[in-house]
Order: C-alpha cells, then structure tokens, then sequence
C-alpha cells in the first residue's frame, strides 16, 4: 500500500510512505502546490513510486530501493509537476501537469500538459496552449489500452467546480521518437460558468465515468463513443464528490477490472456515505 501521510513534528513534511516505510528518505517532501491548493504529488504504479520533491521541483523514480531524478533539472527554470498518469503499455511515458513558476507571480504562472519520459529525463510537450496564462489541466487518464487520454479543463475566472469541463482525445505512439501525441479532440461534459464536470476515470476502452451537476446534484456519469449520459437510472438528490479542491483527490475508484462496479463516497444530508455502484445495472446501495 503506497500513501501520503503529512507530519505535523516535521513542518508539515509530506512523506511518501510504502507499507509503512519511507520510499525517498528523510529529506523528501512528497509536496506540490500547483493550481493553489496542490495535492496529486506522488502515485506508485507497477512497483515504482513517483514523486515530486518540494525542495528542488524535479520528480523522482523509486523501485526496489533505487531513486533517481526524471525530469530535467534547469537553474533558469522553476516547473512544478503534479497529477501522473502512466502510460499502460509505454510504462516510462506519463502525463502529468506542468505548472511554471519562472517568473513567480500571479499574473505570470503557465499551465500546461507534458509527458515525462522517465528514460531519458526529458518533457516534451503534448497539449500547446497560447493563452496558457488563464487555461489549467486536471485529472489526465489514459484508458486502458493507452489508445485515448481524458482530462479535466477549465479557464479563468471559472473554478473547477463551477465550469470544469472533460475532454477526450486520441493518443498516437511515434516509435522512431518514442513520443505521444494526441489527435480528435473532443469535449464530452462540462460548460464554462455553468456545469461542472470533474474526476474523470475509464471505467474501460470504451467509457468514461466522471461526476457531473448538470441535474443540479453531483452525480456520476458515463461518455460512451458518442452519447454522455447519467450512471445512473434517475438523480440522486446527493453529492457524489466534494469540490475538486486537491488533485487527485477521487470520490470513486473501481472495484474489478473490467469496470463494472465502483466503490463511492457521496454526502447526504451532511455526512459522507459509502456506496457500491452497478455500472451496468445503473444502480447503487
């Protein structure tokens, strides 16, 4: 079992601990706040641990006890990186976030989505935006066959709990310079400054699970090829997640490998319950 646990006897380190034992040794801290609020510092997949550092902003690659840095290091340079997702059949590509903080002001931070290649320590970029100033990324998801990507999207002045919004593209692999890119871009939920759209999670090749309060209640829902749809069979009048403060920070998580049922947590009347979802009965209990 791999998590974050934060010390407060220790500043408030965040240590990145693997069946009760510290992966990356006293001195890291596990920390990132990208976006404000931070969170999405650190995942373990396939026995390897990554991980941002909060001292020096590189993200660290840790298995069977050997740790080494894969991003590039640069004195001119200031990136943070949150939110890995590894690729599933390329396993040393991930997306992730990248947020520059070169020029460390308010007015002055870039967002933008890049892949780290753990290999050769580079970050090529995979999704170029102009107006990187005011457009932010969440939540990139591979499906699992790495054929397609998700993520969540929003722009200033939305929040992402006000105006989030999920995309999905194409993912193409280029052999000759072992480099992802995307095509077929497409928005499948969400509305600027007025649906929210958040968390979004293949449940299989073929659909999308992810909340939405398109019904005024935050609910899941599914995109399927085409068609975005409600999970379930009527409204719930409960919220299935909180506001997306923390990256990361998942309300649901599947429960076999084929995606058919999903463990939940949704607040009613205050209090937080758990619930099995029947993705193919479109049922809970």
């Amino acid at each position: 079992i791999h998590y974050i646990e934060q010390r407060a006897s220790e500043g408030g380190r965040c240590v990145s601990n693997q069946t009760q034992k510290e992966v990356f040794g006293k001195a890291f801290n596990a920390c990132m706040r990208v976006h404000a609020d931070g969170g999405g510092a650190a995942i373990a997949y396939n026995g390897t641990v990554y991980s941002s550092h909060f001292a020096d902003f590189l993200v660290y690659a840790a298995k069977d006890g050997k740790i080494k840095p894969i991003t590039p290091e640069d004195p001119n340079k200031m990136y943070c990186y949150p939110d890995f997702c590894v690729h599933p059949v390329h396993t040393d590509l991930l997306v992730a976030i990248l947020e520059d903080h070169t020029n460390d002001t308010l007015h002055t931070v870039h967002n933008y989505f890049y892949i780290i290649n753990s290999t050769a320590a580079t970050v090529p970029s995979v999704i170029s935006t102009e107006d990187a100033q005011s457009k932010f990324y969440a939540a990139p998801t591979f499906s699992p066959s790495g054929d397609r990507l998700a993520w969540q999207f929003w722009k200033h002045p939305d929040m992402p709990r006000e105006g989030g919004q999920i995309y999905v593209a194409d993912v193409h692999y280029n052999s000759n310079i072992h480099r992802l890119s995307l095509s077929n871009t497409k928005l499948v939920a969400g509305e600027a400054n007025s649906i929210s759209a958040c968390y979004p999670l293949w449940a299989s090749n073929d659909k999308l699970l992810f909340t939405s309060d398109e019904s005024k209640f935050a609910n899941l829902w599914e995109y399927i090829q085409t068609c975005t749809k409600p999970a379930l069979l009527s409204v719930v009048q409960q919220y299935f997640c909180m506001p997306s403060w923390l990256l990361g920070n998942y309300p649901f998580a599947f429960l076999d490998e084929n995606g058919t049922k999903a463990l939940c947590v949704a607040w009613r009347s205050g209090r937080s319950v758990l619930y099995v979802v029947d993705i193919v009965a479109r049922s809970y209990m």
